[in-house]
């Protein structure tokens, strides 16, 4: 016969051996929540992981330059995808996206919580009537140099800028359509990006004044083409009156990667060499010649502008491959 304290020492046996096994599963659910919190932790911490696409079709667009607050330029992959480390970025930092054949976004970071997993670039499409071309099929007018074959040729080094000045001697009233650039492969890296940048030039100086575009043009030629042209025509760039310069930049070594190329005596990182005029052969070290500046076209260069190079003009005549089309208002 069962006696009642009998059945209750069961009973609390029982009830203790459920609320154990409660217990047990507690603990090995708690066992996880440092880990998890840990982890929530990290990916508020660490890498910012975007895809750019597309706003009409959706599909990730590589090689579009992404800019935090000016000073860093990162790359988006064959994906799209671009990784931007958190700690880098406070609050209000900008973040810009920008790449030839799309408009410029311009994105604030305001808080931790409102960084989006993809951004859509729209495509920058001008039509004719934007740029008030008044003849159904426009004349286009070449400046520069226009000649497909050269004597010589330039082979830059690192955070090198080469530099046309194109005078406007026929006052003329017109949109810059494009620039265009005359690259050889002499350093095995013709088809490695360069940088774009258009100047003003004021009337009592011999070097580049204000920025034409604020955009940052990085250009890629995976075709390997002899002549390289960039369609400006978004941009509405009126010809100044003064006429303007055309630069051709080379970039750091993050956009070049280790491989280097032997020239002469030398190892060179593999980038875009640039053809150039010789009126006198003999004349291709001479710097600062006296005789630029009195009309006409001359050339630039400047070896590093973050170590605080200046331009320095080559002998007269001795003219980058570079130029421009135009089309008359």
């Amino acid at each position: 016969m069962v006696t009642r304290g009998a059945r209750a020492r069961d009973f609390n046996a029982f009830f203790n051996k459920v609320q154990f096994k409660k217990m047990k599963k507690l603990l090995v659910f708690l066992t996880f929540i440092p880990g998890f919190i840990f982890a929530q932790h990290r990916s508020r911490q660490g890498a910012w992981h975007l895809t750019v696409v597309d706003s009409l079709t959706c599909k990730a667009i590589e090689k579009i330059t992404v800019t935090v607050n000016n000073l860093n330029a990162f790359i988006t992959d064959e994906n799209g995808v671009v990784n931007l480390k958190k700690k880098s970025m406070g609050l209000n930092s900008n973040i810009k996206f920008s790449s030839i054949g799309y408009n410029t976004l311009q994105f604030k970071v305001t808080s931790d919580s409102n960084l989006p997993d993809t951004i859509k670039l729209f495509s920058s499409l001008t039509s004719l009537n934007e740029v008030k071309i008044q003849s159904a099929a426009p004349v286009k007018i070449a400046i520069g140099e226009t000649s497909e074959k050269y004597k010589g040729a330039y082979y830059p080094i690192l955070n090198n800028e080469m530099a046309l000045y194109i005078p406007n001697e026929k006052k003329l009233s017109a949109i810059i359509n494009s620039v265009y650039f005359f690259v050889n492969d002499d350093l095995k890296g013709i088809e490695k990006p360069f940088k774009v940048q258009l100047y003003t030039k004021d009337k009592d100086s011999l070097y580049p004044d204000k920025e034409m575009i604020k955009d940052s043009i990085i250009v890629y030629n995976p075709k390997k083409k002899h002549k390289v042209e960039v369609n400006l025509l978004k941009y509405n760039l009126q010809i100044p009156e003064n006429g303007f310069f055309i630069v051709l930049k080379i970039m750091s070594a993050k956009w070049y990667g280790n491989s280097l190329v032997r020239y002469g005596d030398e190892y060179c990182h593999r980038v875009p060499g640039i053809d150039r005029d010789f009126v006198n052969l003999s004349d291709w070290g001479i710097t600062n010649d006296p005789r630029v500046g009195k009309g006409g076209e001359y050339s630039l260069i400047r070896l590093d502008k973050d170590l605080g190079r200046s331009w320095t003009t080559t002998a007269l005549g001795d003219n980058f491959a570079m130029g421009a089309t135009l089309i008359e208002n």
